[in-house]
């Protein structure tokens, strides 16, 4: 069952919805079913590594290791959490001087497989 709340906070749209039917629902223990959030079912704030903010371990391989990690999940919390770090996750996105992206001037935009130029 895919259940969609678009009421919790209105203010900001949707932030919170759980998909039962989900293989791996829920993906982490310790929260409530009917609490569980999957809309950040891929943990954005992962690449922050350990500045990140949540439960997590690195293995022997050195991978970052977020099973124990319940933050993004509880509730709408997640959405206030990733706007928390979004300067970080933004700088992490920016492209440095002398690193233009191959074949991307300073103003184009790849949308999947187009090109358009970027507006101002």
């Amino acid at each position: 069952m895919y259940v969609e709340s678009t009421g919790r906070n209105p203010q900001n749209g949707s932030t919170f919805f759980s998909n039962t039917d989900c293989a791996y629902f829920p993906c982490h223990s310790g929260v409530d079913e009917h609490e569980f959030n999957c809309l950040f079912c891929y943990c954005p704030l992962y690449a922050l590594g350990p500045r990140c903010g949540g439960n997590y371990r690195y293995t022997e391989a050195g991978i970052k290791d977020c099973a124990a990690c319940t933050r993004l999940h509880v509730g709408d919390a997640g959405a206030a959490l990733v706007k928390e770090h979004f300067a970080e996750l933004a700088e992490l996105a920016r492209v440095g001087e002398g690193e233009a992206r191959e074949g991307l001037g300073e103003r184009d935009v790849d949308l999947g497989g187009t090109r358009e130029e970027g507006r101002q």
